[in-house]
């Protein structure tokens, strides 16, 4: 999984990394450059995350 977030939800997902990939059965998490198309955003609390789910 990447993703690209507002600085306050980077340092949570970095923080929280182990937690999320262990929640969302993932290998592996990391920010970055999204590939287009293959992605989900949300904004909640004035916060945006933008996702992108690959299969390996």
């Amino acid at each position: 999984m990447r993703y690209t977030a507002s600085p306050k939800l980077a340092e949570a997902a970095a923080a929280w990394a182990d937690y999320i990939k262990d929640e969302t059965l993932c290998v592996d998490l990391a920010a970055g450059n999204l590939a287009d198309g293959a992605t989900v955003e949300d904004v909640f609390d004035g916060e945006t995350v933008k996702v992108m789910l690959a299969k390996k």
